[in-house]
């Protein structure tokens, strides 16, 4: 069953569509505002310079560069490895949340 209930019966057309994340993450965002977005993207930077900052000062400790060398180490790992995931359970906690609210 997919994540979203189309408008509708769901049909062998909308099994198959929810299989390709662009096409889901298409039907996911449909109808946003300017407001989902803005915490969408908010949120992920949020977490982006969170994650970044806690990278960094692993990575100082650990490898025994500069505070500010590592903080900037660990935000270029975490944009590198983490903010497209976050970004995306971004997208669909912040339709959920104003779904429910709506």
């Amino acid at each position: 069953m997919p994540a979203y209930r189309f408008s509708g019966p769901e049909t062998a057309t909308d099994r198959d569509d929810t299989r390709s994340w662009a096409r889901h993450l298409h039907f996911s965002t449909q109808g946003w505002t300017r407001m989902h977005w803005i915490i969408a993207v908010g949120v992920t930077v949020l977490l982006w310079f969170v994650f970044g900052w806690a990278f960094g000062l692993l990575f100082g400790a650990v490898a025994g560069i500069a505070t500010f060398l590592g903080w900037v180490a660990g935000v270029v790992l975490a944009g590198a490895l983490v903010v497209a995931a976050f970004f995306l359970m971004v997208l669909v906690a912040t339709r959920m949340i104003v779904d429910f609210f709506s």
